[in-house]
């Protein structure tokens, strides 16, 4: 059975492009773009799953978020507890801070409210913390943050982690809502087969490939929802 490798247009979490040599999958709308613009990689994309970030925090929630809010009014909210400071337990927000997806998209959504936390040195509340995700969200956890992380990192966290944490807003698979991170694969113009290449993407977007990814379970519970 051929092999598959794969790397990242832009970014996905921390790592380097390597869409020169190996297909792709990206989140990132723009990455797709720029590859197919230079030639690294074929135009076309091919949407094979849709992942989800989360908003956490602490138990406490000092912020007083609820999953009601839709997502630009929970940042706002953030944003002025925060802000005004007056909370027994702080209102903290932690970034990765990395150019990872999950950092772009927080970047958009503190956009979206008219506001650039990381741009403002005395934004105390603002914690710039460069790790995986993993050690990210535990970090978060820990200091009673909040953040924004992905299904994939929740569903890997410890149980007692787990229970020190709350899940305030996650994405529905709705295109529109704003925590939707739709993933599509690229094929790279340097791949060393491209005939099996383009024949996996193919399998990714019909029927059993998408039963495979719909399939997919981190600790018991699906990943994944399948391309629309």
């Amino acid at each position: 059975m051929a092999r598959h490798r794969f790397g990242w247009a832009g970014c996905w979490e921390t790592q380097p492009s390597q869409l020169n040599t190996y297909r792709a999958a990206t989140p990132i709308v723009a990455a797709e773009r720029n590859a197919g613009n230079q030639g690294i990689a074929d135009p076309k994309t091919y949407y094979i799953f849709r992942d989800h970030f989360l908003i956490t925090g602490p138990p406490e929630n000092p912020a007083k978020i609820n999953s009601s809010m839709d997502i630009l009014t929970l940042f706002a909210q953030l944003f002025e507890t925060a802000d005004i400071a007056n909370t027994t337990i702080p209102t903290r927000f932690l970034s990765r801070y990395d150019k990872s997806a999950t950092n772009i998209k927080e970047s958009e959504l503190w956009l979206g409210i008219g506001q650039v936390p990381w741009a403002t040195p005395y934004t105390t509340w603002y914690h710039q913390y460069i790790a995986f995700p993993i050690q990210a969200l535990t970090a978060a956890i820990r200091l009673k943050e909040y953040t924004l992380t992905d299904r994939g990192t929740y569903l890997s966290l410890d149980k007692a982690l787990a229970n020190q944490t709350v899940v305030y807003k996650a994405a529905t698979d709705n295109e529109t809502d704003l925590l939707l991170n739709p993933a599509h694969l690229l094929v790279g113009r340097k791949a060393k087969n491209l005939t099996i290449a383009y024949q996996f993407a193919n399998w990714c977007v019909a029927q059993n490939g998408q039963k495979v990814i719909t399939d997919f379970e981190k600790n018991g519970e699906q990943l994944y929802s399948g391309a629309p």
